[in-house]
């Protein structure tokens, strides 16, 4: 197979990841899981920014569900956990109306900053809960100087 083969070829792959809704984990492309009907399950995706910082920082995390439907109860108006890795944690319930299967919708989207203010790695949490489960939860580790 020539270069040019084998650079479409990965192309074609990384446009077939993305256009089934797979995410990029370092340089390895990895596809969704898929439930019995064919429809990619939830998952939850944890980024910071920046990811290496000197103390004190701040950091700015953003957790994000990918997949699923939008009216999954299961996701719906959870208690949501960030733990820092430093011996802290953040906790956070909305009050939502109750669900309705067809009109409530999940919240995608969970964003927060923190201050690191010694130097370190951290293995930041978030984990979002029903009825004090865990439902979904991804982590990141953060280097502090």
């Amino acid at each position: 197979m020539t270069d040019s083969a084998r650079s479409r070829l990965a192309c074609l792959a990384a446009l077939l990841c993305v256009a089934l809704g797979g995410a990029a984990d370092g340089d390895a492309l990895v596809a969704p899981s898929v439930d019995d009907q064919g429809r990619a399950r939830p998952s939850l995706t944890l980024r910071a920014s920046p990811p290496f910082a000197f103390a004190p920082a701040r950091i700015s995390f953003t957790g994000e569900i990918r997949g699923g439907p939008d009216d999954e109860e299961q996701l719906y108006c959870p208690a949501v956990v960030w733990d820092w890795g430093d011996d802290t944690t953040s906790e956070s319930q909305a009050d939502c109306e109750p669900f309705e299967k067809g009109r409530s919708r999940i919240r995608r989207f969970y964003a927060i900053e923190h201050e690191f203010e010694t130097e370190g790695r951290y293995l930041v949490r978030l984990k979002l809960l029903q009825r004090n489960r865990p439902v979904l939860s991804a982590s990141i580790e953060i280097v502090v100087n």
